[in-house]
């Protein structure tokens, strides 16, 4: 049996979408030759705030069957406490400002920089871990990939970009203070991926991007769906009863255009003549402030009908399904070929997914292909799309048959297969 350590900061039972990909693999590795072993830190169950004391923080390691995790104690930096206090914000930012400078030449910077010294140990104590993989974000955890890859020069070294960090569109802002960290981050982009031999993204359009500024080669490996027992055979809404309910779950990015969204659903709610009571529900939004008062503020005078939750465990997922009659998203600017964790995650609910504004490109196509939902690219048919199915009067929901032969090649069990095909390039044996 190969092994491979992956390095992933985020990991279970922490509740961020960051922790999937790498649990999925620790999951099935197993099946296709390679035992995974994970560092990771000190997570509450279902923690979705980065600075939480962590309950039981000590090293901690579990043995499996199929993998093996080493959970690193949780090292509460001075800027994670002052967050836990409103009035030292400007101390806050000082330190933020700080980490982000010097992490760029000193590991000593980071919160996490015990993974170094404890990756090196693992290393010296098992001659049979030959591929190192690191899942950023943090892009941070690039810097201790390269240091192990100088200090064992036959290791495999792969950064895997769960995002794109500076060849994103959005990456360089205005002003001389974001255009300076910008340029740290770039080099250090540069320096850290220097020494690896391949490096693993999200889709053959983050491939491209990053290979053009990195000089590597690329493989993409989708985020996918957790496979269930069986796939649902039809994407329909719930029972027709009162109350039409759409739901967004997860973050909302400044690229996305909620605003937009917002507006089509205002003039469902005003031209809705229907019995039909409608229902908007926003879950998790929380995790990016300035978006969501961007977003209250779009719904002033529609409060009634925009409900707004805090993001919940991830076992309460199948209570919002059950609820729910669709699941909504929007594309991201700019960006028209990734396909983003929600969308699997929404293609195996059984609801039908809405995809409005569509990016013209990825995500519109997975809908047509595997037939789990609709995309717009207007906003008129959008909103007769809804108002049409608000005012009709059939007794049974609406029902689409999907594309079960094209959506089970999406599954994380065949992304993970997909991967170790490509680590045996490096591991032949």
């Amino acid at each position: 049996m190969k092994k491979v350590l992956i390095i992933s900061y985020f990991y279970p039972p922490a509740n961020f979408a960051g922790c999937e990909r790498t649990a999925s693999w620790a999951k099935y590795f197993i099946e296709f030759g390679y035992y995974p072993i994970i560092l990771t830190r000190q997570w509450n169950h279902g923690q979705t705030d980065l600075t939480d004391n962590v309950e039981k923080n000590t090293l901690v390691v579990d043995y499996l069957q199929t993998h093996e995790v080493h959970r690193l104690p949780f090292k509460s930096s001075l800027r994670d406490r002052c967050a836990q206090y409103p009035w030292l914000k400007p101390i806050q930012k000082a330190l933020t400002l700080t980490e982000l400078v010097f992490s760029n030449f000193f590991i000593s910077a980071l919160p996490y920089s015990n993974f170094l010294t404890y990756s090196k140990s693992l290393l010296k104590k098992d001659s049979e871990i030959k591929i190192v993989i690191a899942s950023g974000r943090p892009f941070q955890t690039f810097f201790i990939g390269s240091r192990l890859k100088k200090t064992f020069p036959a290791l495999v070294w792969l950064p895997d970009y769960r995002d794109e960090w500076t060849t994103h569109s959005k990456a360089e802002k205005s002003g001389v203070l974001k255009k300076i960290l910008f340029f740290l981050d770039q080099r250090s982009e540069k320096k850290w991926t220097s020494n690896a031999d391949a490096f693993i993204t999200v889709s053959n359009h983050l491939v491209e991007n990053i290979s053009a500024l990195i000089k590597k080669r690329g493989v993409s490996i989708l985020n996918g769906f957790e496979a269930q027992q069986e796939l649902p055979s039809e994407a329909k809404c719930k029972t027709p009863c009162e109350t039409v309910t759409f739901s967004y779950l997860g973050t909302v990015y400044p690229y996305q255009p909620m605003n937009e969204l917002i507006d089509s659903f205002k003039k469902i709610i005003d031209q809705n003549t229907s019995k039909k009571e409608i229902k908007i529900r926003f879950y998790g939004v929380e995790a990016m402030p300035s978006e969501k008062e961007k977003m209250l503020k779009a719904c002033a005078g529609y409060e009634d009908y925009f409900i707004f939750i805090d993001r919940l465990p991830k076992e309460s997922l199948q209570s919002i399904y059950a609820s729910t009659d669709f699941l909504f998203l929007t594309n991201y600017v700019d960006i028209q070929n990734w396909l983003v964790v929600k969308l699997f995650d929404y293609s195996v609910s059984g609801r039908p997914m809405l995809l409005y504004p569509t990016d013209n490109g990825a995500m519109e196509n997975f809908i047509q292909e595997t037939n789990v939902g609709y995309s717009f690219r207007q906003a008129d048919h959008f909103v007769d799309f809804i108002l049409g199915y608000l005012h009709s009067d059939s007794p049974e929901p609406l029902s689409i048959q999907i594309n079960k032969t094209q959506l089970s090649h999406y599954s994380r069990k065949n992304q993970a297969q997909i991967l170790c095909e490509e680590l045996n390039h490096f591991h032949p044996n």
